[in-house]
């Protein structure tokens, strides 16, 4: 069992009810979409950055959101017709699991509630590469 847990990514989660083609268009140069599938309210998208240059959970959120701030007007309306965004930290869990949450007003400039983040290990041991 691993002794202490370990950091492993940040994915963006945007679900809307419209079209998020120009999201994962203006993301792309930053970011691939891991998923892009219909939900009962309408489409959600998972971004994850491209690129091998390890970085930590904040760095990688600052990394999302001056891609976010970079947007035009194409990709902003479904940015801000989302229902959701979300960070999604994926963590490896170790032999002391630990668990943390907060919200974030990082989002308010787009005259949105505040998004949230949060992030419980998961059990010890390997990760796929599902």
């Amino acid at each position: 069992m691993r002794e202490v847990t370990e950091f492993l990514s940040v994915d963006l989660e945007v679900e809307a009810a419209g079209d998020l083609g120009p999201l994962v268009e203006a993301l792309a140069p930053v970011a691939f979409d891991l998923h892009y599938e219909p939900t009962p309210t309408g489409i959600l998208a998972s971004f994850e950055l491209r690129g091998d240059e390890p970085l930590d959970a904040g760095a990688t959120i600052q990394r999302f959101a001056e891609a976010l701030l970079s947007m035009g007007a194409d990709a902003r309306t479904p940015w801000d017709d989302a229902t959701l965004r979300r960070f999604s930290i994926g963590v490896r869990g170790g032999a002391e699991p630990h668990s943390y949450s907060r919200r974030s007003g990082a989002w308010r400039r787009w005259g949105r509630p505040s998004s949230s983040w949060s992030t419980a290990p998961g059990p010890a041991g390997d990760v796929g590469d599902g």
